[in-house]
């Protein structure tokens, strides 16, 4: 998900269906937002909830006026070239974990590297042994 001039949050789901997709945009977006979405069949009923938009990649439709999804599918070459260029493999225990790197990368893009990494420094509480790393 990703907000207009603001920020991307991932979040690995077991599957693209409705059942998996739709009890997350409930719980993160409010009621009343506005939505917009392709066309993919899990996203149908979201308008009773949300002012819903739909572009129709299918009809080669990828913007009406103000209405699209190219902000976040600029998103996912963040991930993939990140798996493909740097990890080469994932697995399904530590997705979640790659997702979450994509997603502070993305979120920080503006910032320069020092800032980044004092960013990324400040959410350190403590140490971290080892052991409690591959637990995890």
């Amino acid at each position: 998900m990703l907000q207009r001039g603001g920020r991307v949050k991932t979040v690995v789901i077991p599957s693209t269906s409705s059942e998996h997709i739709q009890p997350i945009l409930r719980k993160v977006i409010v009621d009343g937002a506005t939505l917009m979405t392709d066309e993919w069949k899990a996203y149908t009923g979201l308008g009773k909830y949300y002012s819903h938009y739909i572009v129709n990649h299918g009809a080669h439709e990828y913007a009406n006026g103000v209405i699209h999804t190219n902000t976040i599918e600029g998103f996912w070459p963040w991930i993939k070239r990140m798996i493909m260029g740097v990890y080469h493999w994932t697995s399904k225990r530590h997705l979640q974990f790659y997702a979450n790197e994509a997603t502070f990368r993305y979120n920080t893009r503006e910032m320069t590297d020092g800032t980044r990494l004092n960013h990324a420094l400040s959410f350190i509480e403590g140490r971290i042994k080892y052991q409690q790393l591959v637990r995890a």
